[in-house]
Order: C-alpha cells, then sequence, then structure tokens
C-alpha cells in the first residue's frame, strides 16, 4: 500500500520537506512495554500509509530494534519517508548518557 498523504507537508531547513507530525521510533521498542515486532511493523506501516513522512529513531532504542524493524518497513518505502536516526550515545547502569567518538564510529560501522 502507498501512502495517502492525509497530512499537509512542512519544510525543515533547506528543502527538507516532511508531515507535520513525525513517527517516533522508541515506541516499536519495549520500553513502554511488551511488544510483538510484526504489530510494530504494522503500527508504522499505518502511520506511512496515513500520510507520515518522518521518522526519528535511534540505534539505543531497545539495542536496534527500532532500527531493524524501520529497515523492513523502508525496504519496500524508502522513497516515501524522510528518517532521521541519533547514534553514539551509550547510558552506563545508574549513569547519565554519555556519547564518544568512538562509540560513534562503532554505531556507524554496523550500519553497512
Amino acid at each position: 500500500m502507498t501512502s495517502s498523504s492525509t497530512l499537509t507537508s512542512v519544510e525543515l531547513g533547506d528543502g527538507l520537506v516532511v508531515s507535520p507530525q513525525g513517527y517516533g521510533g522508541m515506541s516499536l521498542t519495549p520500553v513502554y512495554g511488551p511488544i510483538d515486532p510484526d504489530d510494530a511493523l504494522r503500527t508504522l506501516t499505518h502511520a506511512v500509509d496515513s500520510g507520515v513522512t518522518f521518522i526519528d529513531t535511534a540505534n539505543g532504542y531497545g539495542d536496534g530494534l527500532s532500527e531493524e524493524i524501520i529497515a523492513r518497513l523502508i525496504r519496500t518505502r524508502r522513497d516515501e519517508v524522510q528518517l532521521a536516526s541519533k547514534f553514539g550515545i551509550v547510558r552506563a547502569a545508574g549513569s547519565a548518557p554519555a556519547a564518544s567518538g568512538a562509540t560513534a564510529r562503532t554505531c556507524t560501522s554496523r550500519s553497512t
């Protein structure tokens, strides 16, 4: 199914045009409770079918689960969405998130 584009669009910066409402990939992970990856993909697909064209994620969401589910969608619908992904943030137990150049290099090497 292709996007019905029921939402209007907004411009973010130099020509990046997206839907005014995006989809936050953290909801594709068990951070809010148990999830089924197939159900999560159906939810994401419904959002894109409804006109959402901006998807935000991070490799830390569900230890990469969010990006894995989004990858399943964009295999066939990449031209319909703009994807933003944060990376390089690590959280040690009981501490605030931290980032480093080494962590960023590790994360980008995994994205091939």
